[in-house]
């Protein structure tokens, strides 16, 4: 989903990879039940969880221990402390946070980072299969919807090879034709007209879900994507009211 400033960890407190204990968690937006929790964490994933101040987020876990030691940092409920094999724990905050679920051999830390003013994201976009779209998505699992953004960045430029073997960029104007969807709301239409350059929208937009992108530039020249590439788009997030 997102490169975003931090990632999250899990790791072995042994290192001879004998620990047999494992703690599976997520930090999902929103009030979530235990039975909830029990679907969503199957979702995949993801590094951090973004959301504006003071927004609910819940932290879901299972695990095959007794008991699970939470540490909440910073902890300003002091909800840190001692915990059963599964459960829920839900926090409010309004700073970056760091929540470490461990056992005695193995720890997982879920970090939610919270958007404080005008904030750079960046996001790596997947192709499609005829290397003439591409896109990515804001999970509002992960993202709180009522993060905006007021801009997109292109971290890329579109190459071709010319006819004498050479890689060559594609002439811009116009590049990227894009598109954002989140039902129910209507789509959101507008141009990105060169890599490596801001193009402000002329309004703020929800940052979930779907950001879409056609590829205009290059027509007739060739281009071949990988399918393998991931494509960075940076974003500035912000909250209402900031």
């Amino acid at each position: 989903m997102t490169r975003f400033i931090v990632l999250a960890t899990a790791v072995a407190l042994w290192g001879s990879g004998c620990c047999k204990e494992k703690i599976v968690a997520r930090a999902f937006l929103g009030h979530k039940s235990l039975d909830d929790c029990a679907k969503l964490l199957q979702n995949a994933e993801q590094p951090v969880s973004l959301a504006c101040p003071g927004s609910e987020v819940t932290v879901c876990w299972g695990s095959n221990v007794d008991k699970v030691k939470i540490k909440v940092s910073p902890d300003p409920d002091a909800q840190s402390g001692d915990y059963p094999t599964q459960g829920v724990l839900y926090l409010k905050p309004f700073d970056n946070t760091t929540v470490r679920l461990a056992s005695s051999c193995y720890s997982t830390t879920k970090q939610i980072q919270v958007i404080n003013g005008p904030t750079p994201a960046e996001f790596d976009a997947s192709w499609d299969s005829k290397c003439t779209s591409l896109s990515y998505m804001l999970d509002p699992n992960f993202v709180d919807p009522l993060i905006l953004t007021t801009d997109v960045t292109a971290q890329w430029e579109p190459e071709v090879v010319d006819a004498g073997g050479h890689t060559v960029s594609c002439p811009t104007p116009p590049f990227l034709n894009g598109t954002h969807t989140n039902p129910p709301s209507p789509i959101f239409s507008f141009s990105v007209l060169k890599p490596n350059t801001k193009q402000t929208f002329t309004h703020p937009q929800s940052g979930v879900t779907n950001w879409g992108y056609t590829l205009t530039a290059c027509s007739g020249l060739g281009f071949k994507c990988s399918q393998q590439a991931a494509e960075p788009f940076e974003m500035t997030l912000m909250c209402p009211g900031q």
